[in-house]
């Protein structure tokens, strides 16, 4: 069963909650198949995305947030450090990155750096 879309109030008040800190604004970022993500401005430091995942029977959030705890003790800089999850409201927060989905200007190259 898949969970209402949250609004930008709900995101501004889990990303303060999971961030301990104020959120200023949140903007919704991009809609995916599966998941929303907003841009969290913080009242103080750098921005954060909050990700929404609708229950669909599968952790998504779950797989997602340890993959990228993961990659992130290991050093891997190049993926959104993950700060911290509520499974019960199907959020995530993360570092956020300023961009655009790779799907939106594919390169010719970008198969090649996935390996």
């Amino acid at each position: 069963m898949s969970e209402p879309e949250i609004s930008a109030p709900d995101a501004m008040a889990i990303g303060s909650r999971l961030a301990g800190a104020r959120v200023a604004a949140a903007q919704p970022a991009r809609a995916g198949g599966n998941n929303r993500v907003f841009r969290l401005e913080m009242a103080e430091g750098p921005p954060l995305a909050l990700k929404h995942y609708p229950s669909d029977g599968r952790d998504r959030l779950g797989q997602e947030y340890d993959a990228l705890s993961f990659l992130s003790r290991h050093g891997i800089m190049s993926t959104p450090r993950p700060i911290a999850k509520d499974s019960g409201a199907f959020c995530a927060l993360y570092q956020w990155f300023d961009g655009e989905a790779a799907v939106l200007r594919p390169q010719d190259g970008d198969a090649d750096q996935t390996g």
